[in-house]
């Protein structure tokens, strides 16, 4: 019986050529975030902990700077694009090109803001002003991530999963050795460590970003404009909502180390860093399902209702099991973890147990963002987007007062499974 079901498993992976490549984009990432692990694990056990507490801010600005401004564009660049592909046949390179202009302007007027006044911003964002001080590496450090993201969904609107994974590969691959470099130099210190990994970021960015325009060069764009001038306002008005509901994801996800840099100890706001980092690192398998279950459920084919809740059957299928292995690392993973990490990271144990959770659901429910932008949804989704965050911002205040880190996970995993996927699969299965 158990034998039938895996040939039957089996065959339908074979000819299923989403199956083969979210399969691709899967075991691409597995290498990427070995080379992740390694860099995070060089971190955690090489640098001390008062400059992993600095080191935690300090990717946490460089991350919301990125993502607030490239997150919504980029993603509805991905389900336009993609759209736009497989009715046309065309690539929407105006488009491609608009997209960067303006992240590139909003990301100056960010940078000059910040020049001006850092003491200011540090101490409304983090509620500290000593944080100033790597505001403006932070951002280098965010720039260089954004220039990778526009590339990147570039690659995913054309479905290029191959290429996907190889930048992936690099950038992991050439951190993990800077970072190493380092570590052996014994020069591992949060200052070397902001300004090689900005700048590493910066030079990795660029090169993704121009393999994804690429094709610009050749483009005869007299004609392209003429033929391409509505896509803009087509973009602007199918993808408000959905910019804005992508913007609210990313303020969201910046709400728990703001509140520990606010009322937590440094002590704690390094041990919710090392849990958190493994989140992170959790997260980007599901950004990498995702690059694949965008552009698909972007298709023509993929609009029928029937044909995604017979998707999202499947999926809930197989993707449910995986909660044996969560299941198995919150009972007995804690010795793996403190010996991984070190025992002066033992309290960061609960704190990813119950990250780990919200990994599992997170993953189960991943394809019901791709199928409301699918029916294009977005003002939902923006509500929907706003309301977790408003949630995450009150039970992060609460949480982090009462329980510290542990506070924090409970906020994220209350916030954006129970306010913010639950609604979306009840609305897919009405």
């Amino acid at each position: 019986m158990a034998l039938d079901h895996i040939r039957r498993f089996w065959q339908r992976w074979r000819t299923s050529p989403t199956a083969i490549n979210i399969s691709k984009v899967y075991v691409g990432d597995v290498i990427s975030k070995i080379l992740a692990a390694g860099t995070a694990l060089i971190l955690i056990r090489g640098m001390t902990k008062s400059d992993y507490a600095l080191y935690v801010p300090f990717v946490s600005i460089a991350a919301l700077s990125s993502s607030l401004i490239g997150n919504g564009i980029n993603n509805a660049l991905v389900r336009f694009s993609a759209d736009h592909l497989s009715r046309t046949g065309e690539k929407p390179y105006t488009l491609y090109l608009l997209s960067l202009i303006v992240e590139l302007a909003i990301f100056l007027v960010l940078l000059i803001c910040v020049y001006f006044f850092p003491t200011q911003i540090a101490q409304m964002v983090l509620g500290n002003p000593k944080f100033s001080d790597f505001l403006m590496i932070s951002l280098a450090f965010g720039l260089g991530s954004l220039l990778f993201s526009i590339g990147q969904s570039i690659l995913q609107a054309e479905e290029k999963f191959t290429f996907y994974i190889r930048t992936l590969w690099i950038k992991q691959g050439l951190t993990f050795l800077l970072v190493g470099a380092l570590w052996i130099t014994q020069t591992l210190l949060f200052q070397y460590v902001a300004w090689f990994l900005a700048l590493l970021q910066i030079i990795v960015g660029i090169s993704t970003a121009t393999y994804g325009i690429l094709g610009i060069m050749k483009v005869d764009w007299k004609k392209r404009l003429e033929r391409e001038r509505h896509l803009a306002h087509q973009f602007l008005s199918a993808s408000g909502w959905l910019i804005g509901y992508f913007a609210a994801l990313a303020a969201f996800s910046m709400m728990d180390v703001m509140m520990l840099s606010r009322f937590a100890s440094a002590e704690a706001l390094a041990d919710y860093g090392v849990a958190f980092k493994y989140y992170s690192m959790a997260l980007l398998l599901l950004g990498s399902i995702n690059a694949v279950l965008r552009p698909k459920f972007s298709h023509v084919e993929m609009q029928e209702k029937n044909r995604q809740r017979q998707f999202l059957a499947e999926w809930l299928r197989y993707s449910v099991w995986l909660g044996i292995p969560v299941t198995l690392f919150i009972l007995f993973g804690k010795g793996l973890f403190i010996f991984i990490n070190g025992v002066q990271y033992e309290k960061s144990f609960p704190i990813i147990a119950i990250l780990s959770v919200g990994v599992w659901i997170s993953l189960m429910l991943s394809p019901l963002n791709n199928i409301l932008m699918s029916r294009k949804r977005f003002r939902f989704l923006f509500l929907l987007g706003l309301s977790a965050f408003i949630v995450n911002v009150l039970a992060s205040y609460v949480g982090v007062r009462l329980w510290g880190g542990i506070g924090a996970a409970i906020a994220i995993v209350l916030a954006h499974n129970v306010v913010l996927q639950f609604p979306i699969l009840w609305r897919v299965l009405k």
